[in-house]
């Protein structure tokens, strides 16, 4: 993913929407895409995701997630 691809995936997204960076490890990898689903943070480093779909706890807020190319 290139920046004007991220750009162009994120630009009609809310400005006040948290970005979740989704990843395993401290292994670093290229973006594969951004999705929307929900997030509900259970710590100041990690949350639980859910579908937008998805009846989520009371405090998840919808959320941009940008997935790594595993």
């Amino acid at each position: 993913m290139t920046v004007e691809e991220l750009r162009t995936a994120l630009a009609g997204l809310p400005g006040d929407m948290p970005v979740i960076l989704v990843g395993e490890g401290g292994a670093y990898s290229p973006a594969a895409g951004v999705d929307v689903a929900q997030y509900l943070a259970t710590s100041t480093w990690e949350g639980e995701r859910y579908e937008q779909d998805e009846d989520a706890p009371d405090g998840a807020r919808r959320a941009a997630y940008i997935a790594a190319t595993w």
